[in-house]
């Protein structure tokens, strides 16, 4: 029957049957009956047939294309130029003035109006988006009056205090910080504060969790511990293991120093002994 072609020139048929064993008749050869491995080749045997890396296959809008192989090696049926399709972004996903949309890819937020790329809080220059946290963690909405103007910014949360009156950032640290209602300010917590929120008199971590806010009742209320009145007995269960009790100095001590100390007498004896061994 020999090539067939429409009236702008494209092939439609290649003009080669091949038999099909289900309705046991010749059919046209299709896209998927060509092996090749490029665009360029699956076109110019049909025009509407395009590749997925391995063969041929029928060309389709980009949205259909289901796997990274095929949007990586084919072509799609938009009018722009008949583009290659490519890896969705942040700024592709529908309804991004919906956060829960932009989390379809790693590190989308919403602007309240399209999804963008997660940046830095120092990046973020509206409200909407200084809620979200930023690559270098929580951020903060600061506005701050001066005689003109008011200048807003959106800043790194560096500790409970540094959230001023943003709220929204405060109650995501809840376990360190709280909001002052009555002065309107995040606040970092308190004994008696932390242990209203959690039901409890229970120790919890500074704001950069290399120290530990030591708590316990007394008279009835939840209140820090004055490690120079604890007694012996008391001295490393309610110090959470990082004190002990030191005899000589009769007060409990922190592990910490002893440990320094015993570190410190440690290399000095070990120095000792190498220039004793050498001096032989």
């Amino acid at each position: 029957m020999g090539i067939i072609k429409d009236i702008k020139d494209k092939t439609q048929s290649i003009g080669i049957c091949i038999w099909d064993l289900k309705t046991s008749q010749f059919l046209d050869k299709e896209c998927s009956d060509i092996i090749s491995t490029t665009h360029q080749e699956c076109q110019s045997r049909l025009s509407y047939c395009t590749t997925n890396g391995y063969k041929c296959i029928l060309k389709e809008s980009c949205s259909s294309y289901f796997s990274q192989e095929i949007c990586e090696n084919a072509e799609g049926i938009e009018d722009k130029s008949f583009e290659l399709c490519r890896k969705m972004t942040c700024q592709d996903i529908p309804n991004g003035h919906i956060y829960s949309s932009c989390k379809q890819i790693e590190n989308c937020i919403s602007n309240g109006i399209q999804c963008i790329n997660k940046a830095k809080c120092s990046d973020y220059n509206i409200n909407q988006t200084c809620y979200y946290e930023g690559l270098d963690g929580i951020c903060v909405w600061i506005e701050n009056e001066s005689q003109n103007n008011k200048l807003k910014q959106c800043k790194l949360m560096e500790s409970c205090e540094s959230a001023k009156t943003d709220i929204n950032a405060c109650k995501l640290f809840k376990d360190k910080c709280y909001w002052n209602s009555d002065k309107f300010l995040c606040q970092t917590h308190t004994c008696q504060t932390y242990s209203t929120q959690v039901g409890s008199c229970r120790n919890f971590n500074t704001w950069d969790n290399k120290h530990i806010h030591l708590c316990h009742y007394h008279e009835q209320q939840c209140v820090t511990i004055n490690i120079n009145t604890l007694k012996q007995v008391d001295c490393y269960i309610k110090t959470a293991k990082l004190h002990r009790w030191d005899p000589n100095k009769s007060l409990c001590a922190s592990c910490e120093k002893s440990v320094r100390l015993i570190t410190e007498f440690s290399n000095i004896l070990g120095i000792l002994i190498i220039l004793l061994f050498l001096s032989y």
